[in-house]
């Protein structure tokens, strides 16, 4: 995990950590490898998978402080994956003594990432720390079992964390599509989520001047509940890269919320490794409210770039949202109660859909 050996060593105390539930959440936190990791030396992390065999479960220290833990659930419904986190209570805590901001990542709809991702930001609450999620909703060619999934762990989540954050994943594939090759798709999918994080906990650890602190990005999504997300690609041409915020701004990753109807927006700019022109940086608040009208309340902030080569992009995100009726998570054919559902619905999911997940109490 992140191609890291185990270490025998003190854990490290960090104020912020990303938290990969799940083995594509993992994957995407290691698109960077270690060139990323060994530069961010003030952001923790703990890595949760589904061990490949049952003689791998358990909890591992890795270099520089960061966490592995393998879990093998007694079974595939999401009810019994979630209590697989159970008997770690003690090793997650331990990972988050101390800290402040969390972003949990999962990709919702398969059992693994559905069922342990409430147990991971439920631990992550209970330390203290402000924590948003970034999740996926799945495709709809992905079919009922997998929306079945995801809605159960969106409904356990939401309640729980101070800030949501889904991408669905078809909107996202649309995005990527005129830019991207088809055996291309999967890495740019992983690269928008992993950005989706490090928008928030970069500009957190390692923002530039004139850049939100700490404190103030911990108060943005402190019981932020929906936060929409817009994401745009920059290069060095100040008229392309203004079209792209407003692009961006104008088509977030929603199917119903808008920009403008949220009470404050943050706009997060990796300049990117041969950064951008200083000028158009000054302009991306003006551009915003261009957008959103002059009384949006826009806060603009950058970091620069930790791996060795990287265009810039900018993630934006925006809280004070409300609450719609339909969140996304039904399957378009099948909007009603798992418990009378048509029969081909696994049984479980009808006797235990009402049930809670194991948390941490």
């Amino acid at each position: 995990m992140l191609m890291m050996e185990e270490a025998n060593q003190v854990r490290s105390d960090y104020e912020v950590n990303w938290l990969a539930v799940g083995n594509e959440a993992v994957k995407a936190s290691s698109a960077f490898s270690t060139e990323y990791w060994g530069n961010v030396p003030r952001t923790g992390f703990l890595g949760v998978a589904r061990a490949s065999q049952p003689d791998e479960d358990g909890f591992n220290w890795l270099a520089n402080g960061y966490a592995s833990l393998q879990l093998v659930p007694e079974a595939s419904d999401v009810v019994n994956t979630s209590r697989a986190l159970i008997p770690y209570k003690d090793s997650v805590h331990e990972v988050l003594i101390n800290t402040k901001l969390n972003a949990v990542m999962a990709f919702l709809g398969d059992s693994f990432p559905s069922g342990v991702a409430p147990g991971i930001v439920q631990a992550s609450m209970d330390a203290g720390a402000v924590t948003i999620a970034v999740v996926s909703q799945p495709r709809e060619d992905e079919g009922r079992k997998h929306f079945t999934h995801a809605k159960y762990a969106f409904n356990e989540i939401k309640p729980s964390a101070d800030a949501m954050c889904v991408l669905p994943l078809d909107m996202l594939c649309r995005y990527l599509s005129s830019s991207v090759v088809i055996s291309m798709i999967e890495k740019a999918i992983y690269t928008v989520f992993a950005n989706a994080v490090r928008g928030i906990l970069d500009l957190s650890e390692y923002g530039g001047f004139g850049s939100p602190n700490k404190e103030e990005i911990i108060q943005f999504f402190k019981l932020a509940d929906n936060v929409l997300f817009g994401y745009a690609k920059l290069d060095g041409d100040a008229k392309h890269n203004a079209e792209a915020i407003r692009t961006a701004l104008k088509n977030p990753f929603d199917r119903v919320r808008k920009f403008d109807e949220a009470e404050q927006i943050l706009v997060s700019v990796c300049m990117g490794t041969q950064n951008i022109d200083m000028d158009f940086y000054l302009e991306i608040g003006r551009i915003c409210k261009s957008v959103l009208g002059s009384s949006a309340d826009v806060i603009v902030g950058s970091f620069e770039s930790k791996l060795a080569i990287e265009d810039p992009w900018v993630a934006i995100y925006g809280r004070g949202l409300k609450d719609r009726r339909n969140d996304g998570f039904d399957y378009p054919d099948a909007r009603i109660d798992p418990e009378k559902a048509a029969p081909k619905l696994p049984a479980y999911y009808r006797q235990h859909f009402k049930q809670t997940t194991g948390r941490f109490h």
